[in-house]
């Protein structure tokens, strides 16, 4: 009989094969190598194989895992993979090994020479490259197909790096990420090879280049940002080795070269010198750079200097359409709005230059919560045209949905630990299905796969993850981030086992017994909320303006009428500041007249939304890439220690400006007695919806 069997499964079965009786997943993975969760998906696959012998893996909680079949069939399968050759790969394996193979190639490729290096038919070639064209389309990849040519990847050298780098992510598991980078000693750096491109002492050395950097950088980095990143590096080095670098105009790249992170990236590329003894040129700084910027991690505490309105009104448009298609009440969700916001802005630049995050729970989620995840692919097609949502991306955006349709909050007795490197919408959902469906958990804590070390984990009852942990299996349950039926009785299971008094390690105050209100708090809330409303009505103006100079001329002179009625210290800086909030991106709102430019900074002394309405209309940069005719100017600014409800508020403001096209217009028209009645409208619904439940 003719089988499968990859390397990895071989090697499960030759395990197997050694052990008569039971032997746990955790052992089984340590012997092979991989992650646990590895270990299972390899076994998944393997039950269809073993079909054909009558063979099945029979598990037992506890036990573990054995193979159970008659004595003869169990031979039999011996002898056919004995007769089998190492190197058989299924079609998936083989459709990205042939990538790989392409993309390092320097001239076309024979189909005979391809089978040959895969031994499999030019026929199975030439229908795995029919797959191969599917997987490069969304890059702007060609693969040019000729007979006596043969075979070649055509495209731009940032493309091919960025699909290596993408399939690189769907071949390593994150358990494999963690063994690399803590220098797990059960197996060695040269062990592994992926894709046969990269291995893992490759990855290994670019962690090495890498930490020091990573432990200056102002801000933390999310594990699948860092494992992106890791890959990026890897890659990026191994491309040069091969004198495949890449190029770019650099009218495109300046205001990277002129960023923070353009600093850092130099030094990543200094400690990658000395690590793999080659050069880094600017292009290839300039693309780490990049990644940095879009790694910075994003949660749900509202920077109202970095939001988009366009991508705002976007959001907004998603969730209504989305909450039409579900008939459900998401529209005045602000806690789904502002984690929208948070993953799809740095989504949006990040997929704007290739950059895509790997998703490790995108076909579960697509596959168990099928009208979710259609509407939500349709929503972003509709209100995202430009862009092209893969599996992963989308995935992650059903995760914020998901979490808002199951929020439910209550008051339990067990404290569970939730361990999840897939973002902040992935951990979010799981937590609120736990306390939607565990009534017996009162308080969840989470943890990145790396910041799981730091952790003592006898504070907890149980620890539930969404990916394979580098512990005994009895120790943590594994579920996936919208916790099946069946997953969740698994953890009902495993608190009947918890001893009583670790049962009882925590009761409810009496105020969170009554409801879950700390009354204190939720004044001192409303107090800071009050107080920014009040500000921004007294001090907003409409001004009609007789503009004369360049730009800069108009921010300055503008910031000169706030620096006369003491709202500003100095107008020189803040004119600086906002003319460095345009570098990053176009601040004019499209198919308007007006331009909302923002900063937070010292010189700021109190919240302020004020309109110029300009004499002499220009055209400035907009946030769609293309300018727009200003005539009206609106600042929205805040002093550099504000607190978040006070961004919570201005973050209403540009919100309210594209809300409706009849909003966008009056904000436009210069009458600001109305203006002031939708402000005034704006913020006492708020207000209502927060602090009056």
């Amino acid at each position: 009989m003719k089988v499968y069997i990859t390397a990895r499964e071989r090697d499960i079965l030759k395990q197997l094969f050694e052990q008569p009786g039971f032997i746990t997943v955790h052992t089984l993975a340590n012997d092979v190598g991989v992650s646990s969760r590895t270990i299972h998906r390899e076994m998944k696959k393997l039950e269809d194989t073993l079909k054909n012998y009558r063979i099945v893996i029979e598990k037992k909680a506890g036990q573990g895992v054995k193979l159970t079949g008659l004595k003869e069939d169990i031979d039999r399968l011996r002898n056919d993979l004995s007769s089998q050759s190492s190197y058989d790969y299924l079609q998936d394996e083989r459709v990205y090994l042939l990538i790989s193979e392409l993309i390092q190639s320097k001239e076309q490729m024979k189909l005979y020479a391809l089978a040959s290096k895969l031994l499999v038919s030019a026929a199975t070639i030439s229908h795995d490259l029919d797959r191969v064209e599917k997987k490069i389309e969304p890059y702007e990849l060609e693969l040019v197909r000729k007979r006596g040519f043969g075979v070649q990847l055509t495209g731009e050298e940032t493309a091919k790096r960025r699909l290596l780098e993408a399939l690189l992510l769907e071949t390593i598991d994150e358990q494999e990420f963690i063994q690399i980078i803590d220098k797990d000693p059960i197996r060695e750096p040269e062990s592994q090879t992926y894709l046969g491109f990269l291995t893992s002492c490759d990855l290994n050395k670019a962690d090495d280049a890498l930490k020091p950097i990573l432990e200056m950088m102002p801000y933390e980095m999310a594990d699948n940002a860092y494992f992106s990143l890791l890959i990026h590096l890897s890659v990026a080095v191994k491309r040069l080795m091969q004198q495949k670098p890449v190029s770019f105009v650099k009218s495109d790249v300046q205001n990277v070269l002129q960023s923070e992170e353009f600093q850092m990236a130099a030094r990543i590329g200094k400690q990658l010198t000395n690590v793999f003894s080659l050069s880094l040129p600017e292009e290839e700084i300039t693309q780490i750079a990049v990644h940095l910027r879009r790694a910075r991690r994003q949660n749900e505490d509202f920077n109202f200097e970095q939001r988009n309105s366009l991508i705002s009104l976007h959001v907004k448009q998603l969730i209504e359409y989305v909450a039409d298609e579900l008939d459900a009440p998401l529209r005045n969700n602000q806690s789904l709005y502002n984690g929208l916001i948070s993953h799809l802005e740095p989504a949006y630049y990040r997929m704007k230059d290739g950059i895509y995050t790997h998703n490790p729970f995108a076909k579960e989620t697509k596959e168990n919560y099928p009208k979710l995840y259609e509407a939500v692919k349709k929503g972003l097609e509709l209100v995202f045209p430009s862009l092209v949502f893969p599996d992963d991306e989308t995935a992650f955006v059903v995760l914020h949905f998901g979490s808002s349709l199951e929020e439910r909050r209550q008051v339990f007795s067990y404290k569970a630990l939730i361990v999840c490197s897939s973002g902040i919408g992935s951990s979010k959902m799981l937590a609120t299905r736990i306390h939607k469906e565990i009534p017996e958990i009162t308080e969840t804590a989470l943890s990145s796969l790396i910041g799981l070390k730091k952790l003592n984990l006898e504070n907890f009852d149980l620890i539930i993850s969404t990916v394979s942990l580098p512990l005994d299996s009895s120790d943590y349950i594994q579920v996936g981030p919208l916790l099946a039926d069946h997953e969740a009785e698994k953890i009902r299971e495993q608190l009947k086992s918890t001893s009583k008094s670790k049962k009882m390690t925590r009761h409810p105050s009496y105020a969170e017994a009554l409801g879950e209100v700390n009354l204190l708090e939720k004044i001192e809330v409303f107090e800071e909320a009050a107080k920014t409303v009040k500000e921004l009505l007294r001090h907003f103006r409409v001004y009609h303006f007789s503009n004369h100079g360049n730009h800069r001329d108009v921010l300055f002179s503008a910031a000169e009428v706030l620096k006369e009625q003491g709202l500003i210290r100095d107008s020189e800086t803040l004119t600086s500041e906002l003319l460095k909030r345009e570098e990053l991106g176009g601040l004019g709102i499209p198919d308007s007249s007006i331009a909302l430019y923002h900063c937070r900074d010292t010189c700021n002394i109190k919240p302020v939304f004020v309109l110029f309405n300009l004499e002499h209309p220009y055209t400035v940069p907009g946030m769609d890439n293309r300018e727009i005719e200003m005539k009206t100017l609106a600042l929205l600014l805040a002093p550099e220690d504000f607190s978040h409800t006070g961004l919570e508020v201005l973050s209403l403001i540009s919100a309210t400006l594209i809300e409706t096209e009849d909003n966008l217009q009056l904000f436009q028209s210069g009458n600001g007695t109305k203006m002031t009645a939708v402000l005034n409208e704006t913020f006492h619904k708020w207000l209502t919806q927060k602090f009056i439940k």
